[in-house]
């Protein structure tokens, strides 16, 4: 008898021990992106945003991105993909604080000056433009206007052109760029050009002449907090 009583206790420990290990396996969140005042998200997987914004052009969609289920457009540097003119982007683009988002892999070939992003405003006086310039690797995001001096963020140290993945963030406020590569800041531009005004179109083209692939795109009308570009990051996975 006491030898059952002691074989009925240790079925009963091994059961217990079961039960907390299955509740102590928390089920894993799936990260997300911040959604605040989040205007349009492009994964990639094809050319229509979460918000039903659409891209047009020759770009191969449905590439791998920066990290499992997670997409990219290819661009080869002669094709280029465009956004029409849309009520909410113009918006964001007149006088407006807002980021721009975008995961991008290139690779150390391409010379001379290459355009990834470029968007008119102002009746084409001023562009919003991120691009890498002649010989150098890091990117340079802002703006520039053909009749004042360039008002962009030049002094980035971070290499973008190893053909690896790195997410870029600049956040622009009323006179004041600010760049974060691979979620670490990469430089300012203050200044705030009599070209930059209302918008007369919101449209924008990515991959005019830089070779490169580009991960999930975003656009916010804000600057993102600390914990929204951590969020993006998500410790190099994305989102």
């Amino acid at each position: 008898m006491a030898d059952k009583i002691i074989q009925w206790n240790n079925k009963l420990l091994t059961f217990n021990q079961k039960l907390i290990r299955t509740q102590s396996v928390a089920t894993p969140v799936a990260a997300t992106y911040p959604t605040d005042q989040l205007v349009e998200r492009w994964g990639f997987a094809d050319n229509t945003g979460l918000n039903g914004k659409t891209f047009s052009g020759s770009g191969t969609y449905n590439q791998s991105g920066p990290s499992a289920g997670l997409k990219s457009v290819a661009l080869d540097g002669t094709n280029v993909i465009t956004m029409a003119d849309d009520a909410d982007i113009k918006h964001v683009w007149n006088n407006h604080d807002y980021t721009i988002a975008y995961w991008l892999n290139c690779a150390s070939t391409p010379t001379g000056q290459r355009i990834l992003i470029r968007a008119y405003t102002a009746n084409y006086k001023a562009g919003v433009l991120h691009l890498i310039r002649n010989a150098e690797t890091s990117i340079a995001t802002g703006m520039t206007c053909p009749e004042e001096a360039d008002y962009m963020v030049e002094n980035g140290t971070t290499n973008v052109r190893d053909s690896s993945w790195h997410l870029i963030i600049a956040s622009r406020t009323t006179n004041s760029w600010t760049q974060y590569v691979d979620n670490s800041a990469d430089g300012s531009a203050t200044g705030n050009p009599s070209g930059w005004g209302a918008s007369t179109s919101s449209s924008f083209t990515i991959g005019e002449s830089l070779p490169c692939n580009i991960g999930p795109f975003y656009i916010y009308g804000k600057v993102l907090t600390s914990d929204e570009r951590t969020q993006l990051w998500n410790s190099g996975n994305g989102v």
